[in-house]
């Protein structure tokens, strides 16, 4: 695939060297000879195959059409003035508290219930609103950020692979990095079209991917310690996020005892820290309230054992397949080169397994959305794109950007070696995006139109008009926008009562008395009535929503439907 001139060679001798991997100042032709590069000469130039750069330039083109057409979709997402899934309004209930100063793990009443999650991204998008306002708008741009962090990272992962520090071609780690992120949207409507939404999967997802980034990067580097202070930080974090990172901790410990055990006492009591130590403080400061909704009430949910062990791995494999063989493939380019992987390959394959057993407990929990199977999608490309970093390592630059030749002999079958392995990964890839690139239809379905966004700000309008205080527990933010006060989003309500909780009294009270002028429901039926004691036998069904039909556009499938008003007596 590249080739250098030989300086040392007679005129007659001179011929072209293939070059296959490259090493510290060692030049060795087709005929055995080695010659020492000395470092006052300037290392020889190298010309790139242009198969290469063609086929380069064609995927960076690829994931740049694609990458326009996703960037469409979630300006018109991020612009929409509802809920795109119905629990980002009560996310934004837990964000106002907060801005308020208010606690989020109490007693569960008519205003307040909290949701079963950790708190960091409800903090992460108040300390911006305390100056700018709580919005859906801020909400989905946190997640926005979080998710162009992600491949920054994969840059960054691939960076720290590498074997000799500094010294790798940039192309590579550049190419993989966007072509991990086409490989991660190529999954977004699979898993829910998630990435961009006002929920806490995005940022869990970046802090447990940098998280790895920086415990990987430690091996290169003399400040081990603060390597492992700052990895256990963002895995902390992560938790603080979602608790499902306790996985990736897990994994990402056991990983470091094996490299050096006194740096995984610092990266285990960073985590305790931070992890168990905060946990201890919530708890005494929400008077025990925290352990219950972090905690007990995902005890109590059922877990389907088949569909996380079965179904979801065929589903997944079902997918991802031709990842698994270009992760392979590139695998196997150090057995013809008979050079070791370096240790973060194992390392990313650890967390790439790590995404797939997450992926398969959060499916088999009881409510799981297809959100459950991100981790999987997140963590498989910059396993896969390690996997080549051997393959790329065939090439090295200097410090100011020219290449230079590996210590390695580099016979003719070896080149065509190389380019075989480089063709087959572009098969492998272009098979991959052609084959799970989403449709247009699938756009559609999730990108909110101008007539949306102008039938969602004439509800709000309509809800302005209506008698107050307003109650939508599906959406619980509508009523915010239209002057009335919050209140508890009907999710964690369902929530406390499979733990065993009563409806509260508060709430009971409220339908009796006729405490709201008027209720928004989204569900028709006694089935869903009757989740609210006394609701029918107080409150009557006067009107429908009308207008263009509202509804989410992503998780759970409803909409507001139904204006009800008090019987009057």
């Amino acid at each position: 695939m590249y080739f250098c001139e030989s300086s040392s060679l007679s005129d007659r001798t001179k011929h072209i060297i293939n070059v296959v991997s490259i090493g510290p100042g060692l030049c060795q032709g087709d005929f055995g000879m080695k010659h020492r590069i000395s470092p006052s000469v300037p290392f020889p130039k190298l010309a790139v195959n242009p198969a290469a750069l063609a086929l380069a330039a064609f995927l960076a083109g690829l994931c740049a059409m694609m990458l326009a057409v996703y960037a469409r979709m979630f300006l018109a997402r991020l612009l929409y003035p509802l809920d795109l899934e119905w629990m980002e309004g009560g996310v934004l209930v837990h964000v106002q508290r907060l801005v308020e100063a208010r606690p989020l793990y109490i007693a569960p009443s008519v205003d307040f219930i909290p949701f079963a999650y950790t708190p960091f991204y409800y903090v992460a998008v108040a300390l911006p609103a305390t100056f700018l306002g709580v919005s859906f708008f801020l909400a989905r741009l946190i997640s926005l950020l979080a998710l162009a962090s992600i491949p920054v990272a994969y840059l960054r992962a691939l960076r720290t692979v590498e074997s000799v520090p500094g010294r790798g071609l940039p192309w590579f780690a550049l190419l993989a990095a966007l072509l991990g992120l086409c490989l991660l949207l190529l999954e977004y409507f699979t898993t829910g079209a998630w990435l961009d939404l006002a929920r806490a999967d995005t940022l869990f997802l970046a802090l447990t991917l940098w998280g790895g980034v920086v415990l990987v990067g430690a091996d290169r580097g003399s400040h081990g310690t603060r390597a492992m202070i700052v990895a256990g930080v963002l895995f902390s974090l992560a938790f603080w996020t979602k608790q499902t990172a306790v996985l990736f901790i897990l994994v990402a410990g056991a990983w470091q005892l094996a490299r050096d055990w006194r740096r995984c006492a610092i990266l285990v009591i960073t985590v305790a820290l931070l992890c168990g130590g905060g946990m201890l403080l919530l708890q005494w400061h929400s008077d025990g309230w925290a352990w219950f909704y972090l905690r007990r009430i995902h005890q109590l949910h059922t877990f389907d054992a088949s569909r996380a062990w079965i179904k979801t791995p065929m589903e997944l494999a079902s997918r991802l397949w031709p990842l698994g063989i270009a992760g392979l493939l590139g695998i196997s380019w150090s057995a013809v080169s008979r050079k070791r992987p370096a240790a973060g390959v194992l390392f990313w394959w650890l967390f790439a397994i790590c995404g797939v057993v997450t992926a398969a407990v959060g499916s088999g929990t009881q409510w799981a959305h297809i959100n459950a199977l991100l981790p999987a999608a997140v963590f498989l490309p910059p396993a896969v794109a390690a996997s080549w970093t051997g393959w790329a390592s065939s090439v090295r630059s200097t410090p100011d950007g020219d290449l230079h030749l590996c210590d390695a002999a580099a016979t003719d079958t070896r080149r065509r070696l190389h380019m075989a392995w480089m063709l087959a990964g572009f098969a492998i890839l272009l098979f991959h995006l052609h084959t799970r690139h989403p449709g247009a239809v699938e756009f559609e379905r999730a990108t909110p139109t101008a007539a949306d966004r102008m039938a969602a700000r004439n509800f709000i309008r309509t809800l302005r008009r209506m008698p107050g205080p307003i109650l939508i527990p599906y959406h619980p933010w509508s009523a915010v926008l239209a002057g009335s006060p919050p209140h508890f989003h009907q999710h964690a309500l369902t929530d406390i009562r499979g733990a065993g909780l009563p409806v509260p009294r508060d709430f009971t009270a409220g339908l009796r008395s006729g405490r709201w002028s008027t209720i928004v429901h989204d569900r028709h039926g006694h089935t869903f009535w009757r989740q609210w004691p006394g609701f029918t036998s107080h409150y009557r069904n006067t009107s429908a929503v009308r207008g263009r039909r509202l509804h989410t556009w992503a998780g759970n499938p409803c909409g507001p439907r139904t204006f009800w008003t008090p019987v009057t007596p």
